[in-house]
Order: structure tokens, then C-alpha cells, then sequence
């Protein structure tokens, strides 16, 4: 009764695999990353704020 897919489900699971390691790359790696340089902007943004009100 069950009939054959189509799909080939090895393949599938590459894709669904690369999505998940996209997602835990930019979870763990970019996001930090990013982080720290908006917070190194802010920093100088605010040492330009105080240096300028001298």
C-alpha cells in the first residue's frame, strides 16, 4: 500500500544539516562578534559626545 518518494531523503538531510550549522554559525560566531563592534562604535561615539562638550 506504502508507495516509493521521490526524494532523495540523503540529500534532504544535507540541507536541513547546512541550515542548522548556518544557524548555530551565526547564533555562536557572527552575532558575538557583531556585538562587540556596534559596542566599539558606541564607545567612540561617546568619547567624541564628551570631547566635543569640552
Amino acid at each position: 500500500m506504502a508507495q516509493e518518494s521521490n526524494i532523495d531523503m540523503k540529500a534532504v538531510a544535507y540541507i536541513a544539516g547546512a541550515g542548522i550549522a548556518g544557524v548555530l554559525l551565526g547564533a555562536f560566531l557572527i552575532a558575538p562578534m557583531m556585538a562587540k563592534a556596534k559596542a566599539k562604535k558606541l564607545e567612540k561615539e561617546k568619547q567624541q559626545a564628551v570631547a566635543a562638550k569640552k
